[in-house]
């Protein structure tokens, strides 16, 4: 890293851009760009896409994330629910 990536630290969530010749990504051959959301620095040696575009795309990576723990809370508290609650507290009514 160069000096100029005094923002990014230890732990910080990374999005990054590889490249692989398998259309599942299973294996990839390099990491060609690393974008850190957080300090909204780049690091990579040579911009193979419009780091401009990196941002929104970013956001969105996080809302979809969040959209999709908040729907398996509920299914779960669903789920939960329907099960009468485990037997605590009280059932149907009669």
């Amino acid at each position: 890293m160069k000096r100029s990536h005094v923002g990014v630290r230890e732990g910080d969530e990374v999005h990054m851009v590889v490249g692989s010749d398998e259309s599942y990504f299973a294996t990839f051959d390099a990491v060609r760009e690393a974008y850190f959301p957080r300090a909204n620095e780049w690091i990579g040696e040579y911009p193979f896409l419009d780091r401009r575009a990196m941002p929104a795309v970013s956001a969105r990576i996080l809302r979809d994330a969040e959209d999709r723990a908040a729907f398996a809370e509920r299914e779960r508290r669903e789920r939960a629910a329907g099960a009468g609650g485990g037997g605590y507290g009280p059932g149907p009514p009669p």
